[in-house]
């Protein structure tokens, strides 16, 4: 096979697996998430300002925050893994035509495009993926001060000594 035929493969290839891709509904479940885990930072941000928050509710909130910690740090791997790829390809097709240079094929300039547009679609979710991670890292930040703040308290309150009772 010439070059030519193997990089002609290639495209056709790359092609197909976008298309499948793109019906395969990918991105939905992605939003999704990213709007379920914007639910549950503002329903543990009102839970923290609850003042009947037990102990125990603190520590199950903590739980759950750590989760959702890895939930999203798992899904930006994925989402940093996609745009590898989509890196790769665009990588692939090599730098488009400078001036005064023949013009590339219009199958080729529209791929490119379109490599384009979902690689900006995709680094903008790493970028959303990236605020829900500094958000969720505040409010379990938030989570430690009031557990910390709680247990000075209690070891700091005064009251009756078993070494001296007076």
């Amino acid at each position: 096979m010439s070059m030519r035929q193997l990089l002609a493969l290639f495209l056709l290839l790359s092609l197909f697996t976008g298309l499948l891709h793109a019906q395969s509904g990918q991105q939905g479940p992605i939003d999704q998430r990213l709007v379920d885990w914007n639910t549950r930072i503002e329903q543990s941000l009102k839970q923290i300002d609850s003042p009947a928050l037990s102990d125990d509710k603190l520590k199950r909130l903590r739980r759950k925050l750590i989760e959702l910690l890895d939930d999203i740090r798992s899904t930006r791997d994925e989402i940093e893994r996609e745009a590898g790829v989509l890196g790769d390809e665009i990588s692939a097709l090599g730098a488009p035509p400078a001036e005064g240079e023949p013009k590339e094929s219009a199958g080729i300039a529209k791929k490119r495009a379109s490599l384009n547009e979902r690689l900006s679609i995709i680094e903008g979710r790493v970028k959303e993926t990236d605020l829900m991670l500094a958000r969720t890292e505040k409010v379990l930040r938030q989570v430690s001060t009031i557990r910390i703040d709680r247990f000075k308290n209690k070891v700091f309150r005064r009251g009756l000594s078993a070494i001296s009772p007076d």
